[in-house]
């Protein structure tokens, strides 16, 4: 088996070190210092697609062949001036189509100020298909969350986007039809929601994760793909920060709480899991040592795997915390990376293979400088369904900050990086 970095820098690299089941491919950079990753996917025919932004002005689409060949490069604008663009998230269709969501935005005293969701259309050669605005507002400044966006596609070929804005106001849930239509904007102002973090489609069911404004909330949204509102529910905890679902359409939802477990157990990951009807299954706290503040999970053999952060003690710098639960809620077991005492290491994106066992990437030490012990770099780690550390790799000496990794059809591994 392989696997392929994709770097989004212009990186000096200087050695490639061979761990575990896995070799190294190839790496190559953006083409250019000024461009910022911001997500990939895998098509069919285990292509990597990636966007990313210009500096702050375009929206960019890159597709890599599996043997790390660049097949065509995109690049869209808003045509406006003052008025750029940048993107969130991609997806691949059953065709091999793409769809990039993102935002138009202006600039003003050092704030993005979005007054549109952006949704393109790319064919699998690299043409433009279509692109469609969605207008919004938010409000910006220091105590409102940024803007965030997702989206997932169909068997047929739609697009549905999620989001938060003050107007409209609330969680937004869009759907655009496979020629570019935009079929409806639907909002939801339940639960007191605020900022937008996560979203899953399962079958005909979107599920959507928000912060709230509500004092120990974590907000979930059912829709249907028709776009009503099936249910939502407030989950405890101080905001969702994502959701999953199994393979009966159950809903799991991933939170914290503080001193949930003990009176001294600090900020504790909290999990509750919901029907597809909206009843409550349970809800489980965990500490895992210190203070943990989770990010994502994934669901993948019957199993919850997810990510988070947070001091091992009681004012230590920031280590990545990694876990796996079975759907009953039991922790089957428990990891800590913690590869620098002197700086706060943050994991970013966690992927499950079908056997179980996870594969985590994020920004992490030990530095590769040896003569400042505070930088960080990319680092990868594979465990075992049992949590054993498989094998770490560092590919990147001068810095480089794992984005995202994902799993081709021949379980080969990609991974991009920014710095």
């Amino acid at each position: 088996m392989k696997k392929s970095l994709y770097m989004l820098s212009l990186l000096a690299f200087l050695s490639i070190e061979l761990v575990g089941q896995y070799t190294f491919d190839w790496m190559t950079d953006a083409g250019n210092y000024s461009k910022t990753a911001a997500m990939s996917a895998i098509d069919s025919q285990d292509n990597l697609i990636v966007t990313g932004y210009w500096q702050s002005y375009n929206m960019y689409t890159r597709k890599i062949s599996p043997d790390g060949t660049l097949l065509w490069e995109a690049e869209d604008a808003s045509g406006l001036s003052g008025m750029y663009e940048k993107s969130y998230w991609i997806n691949c269709d059953i065709s091999d189509n793409i769809y990039v969501v993102g935002k138009r935005y202006s600039i003003s005293s050092g704030w993005e100020y979005p007054d549109a969701i952006i949704a393109l259309k790319y064919s699998p050669g690299g043409e433009l298909l279509w692109k469609q605005l969605i207008p919004m507002t938010m409000l910006i400044g220091m105590q409102h969350p940024g803007f965030n966006v997702r989206s997932e596609v169909d068997l047929n070929g739609n697009l549905y986007i999620g989001s938060f804005a003050a107007n409209p106001a609330g969680v937004i849930f869009a759907k655009i039809d496979t020629n570019g239509n935009l079929l409806f904007t639907n909002t939801s102002t339940e639960n007191i929601p605020i900022g937008f973090r996560s979203m899953r489609l399962q079958g005909n069911h979107v599920v959507m994760a928000t912060g709230s404004t509500g004092i120990e909330v974590a907000p979930v949204f059912v829709w249907d793909t028709a776009g009503a509102l099936l249910w939502t529910a407030a989950a405890a905890g101080n905001g969702t920060f994502d959701v999953e679902t199994d393979d009966s359409d159950n809903i799991y939802v991933i939170s914290y709480l503080t001193n949930a477990v003990s009176p001294t157990s600090g900020e504790d990951i909290t999990m509750t899991k919901f029907n597809s009807t909206g009843s409550l299954l349970w809800k489980k706290d965990y500490d895992l040592g210190g203070s943990e503040f989770p990010t994502r999970f994934t669901f993948s053999n019957g199993r919850l795997s997810g990510i988070g952060w947070g001091p091992s003690t009681p004012g230590a710098y920031f280590d990545w915390k990694i876990f796996q639960v079975d759907t009953e809620s039991t922790l089957l077991w428990e990891a800590t990376y913690d590869g620098t005492p002197s700086n706060d290491e943050h994991p970013y994106f966690i992927a499950a293979k079908p056997s179980g066992e996870v594969i985590v990437t994020g920004k992490g030490g030990p530095s590769p400088d040896p003569n400042n012990s505070s930088y960080l770099q990319m680092v990868m780690v594979q465990y075992s369904n049992t949590g054993i550390q498989e094998w770490i790799d560092m590919p990147n000496i001068y810095g480089g900050w794992g984005l995202a990794c994902m799993l081709a059809s021949d379980n080969s591994l990609y991974a991009i990086s920014a710095s």
